[in-house]
């Protein structure tokens, strides 16, 4: 009896088995979806492959399959295109930067050369101007070189170099080529040289040191007619234009002077 129910119950389970087999055989087909990278559906007869039950197939024909693919490739078409978009805006953004780079360092360039060309003009200006005041010294001092040169006739006590100053190289009675210096050869009325000397027509000269011009002889002889000391004379009258005692005329007005200096009278007394 009991191998009699256990009979029973084999035929029962096999039988239902081949009820669900036949439900299952009878369900709809069901469509998987489709893989962008697949290239297409294709049918599955064996079921089980890409984790698909036993029954289920691809449908290569159906307009779901379709639509799922164009989708897809629409979708990688607006990602290869943002991709695109995305790397030319880098290429235009770089593209930029190395622009403003190039026009940073050409500025900086041109600003270098500008200001090495400032300095260059400054320089050669600087050099022009040193050499316009060499070239009016040597003018100016010209005739003092050739002859001794004695220091520069005006009142002004404080010039190092004026015959008014007791202090200076030219102006002090101790000093040997003053013409203040009575005992000197250009100071001495006994000298034939002396500015001092009422009776010599020699003495210092007195001229002007940018043309050369002479403005007469230095002296204490007043019938000398190139003396300074004559004041009737063309150098030492007062109404004269170019007498250095013309308080109006140009070297002879106590401020804004033409500069006037005294030179030895002759050529052996340089040195």
């Amino acid at each position: 009896m009991k191998w009699r129910r256990t009979v029973s119950t084999l035929f029962s389970i096999l039988a239902a088995s081949g009820a669900l087999a036949l439900v299952v055989a009878n369900l709809p087909a069901r469509k998987a979806r489709s893989s962008p990278y697949s290239g297409g559906f294709r049918a599955l007869s064996d079921g089980g492959e890409e984790g698909l039950p036993p029954g289920f197939f691809i449908d290569p024909d159906s307009d779901g399959a379709d639509e799922a693919d164009a989708s897809t490739r629409r979708e990688i078409a607006e990602e290869d295109e943002e991709s695109g978009r995305l790397d030319r805006e880098y290429e235009e953004e770089e593209s930029t930067k190395r622009e403003l780079v190039k026009h940073e360092r050409e500025r900086a360039e041109a600003e270098a050369e500008d200001e090495s060309a400032t300095e260059d003009a400054e320089s050669a200006r600087r050099t022009i101007a040193r050499r316009e005041r060499e070239v009016a010294d040597e003018e100016e001092d010209g005739v003092a070189r050739k002859r001794k040169y004695l220091g520069n006739l005006n009142r002004n006590s404080y010039d190092p170099n004026s015959v008014s100053n007791p202090y200076g190289t030219h102006g002090s009675q101790y000093s040997p080529d003053s013409i203040n210096n009575p005992y000197g050869q250009y100071g001495s009325r006994y000298s034939p040289n002396g500015a001092n000397n009422p009776y010599t027509t020699g003495g210092p000269e007195v001229v002007d040191p940018g043309t050369g011009k002479s403005l007469g002889t230095m002296n204490a002889n007043p019938y000398d007619p190139n003396s300074i000391s004559n004041p009737y004379g063309v150098h030492g009258s007062r109404y004269a234009p170019d007498s250095v005692n013309n308080p109006y005329g140009q070297y002879g007005r106590p401020y804004g002077a033409t500069r006037a200096i005294i030179i030895a009278p002759d050529l052996d007394s340089d040195e």
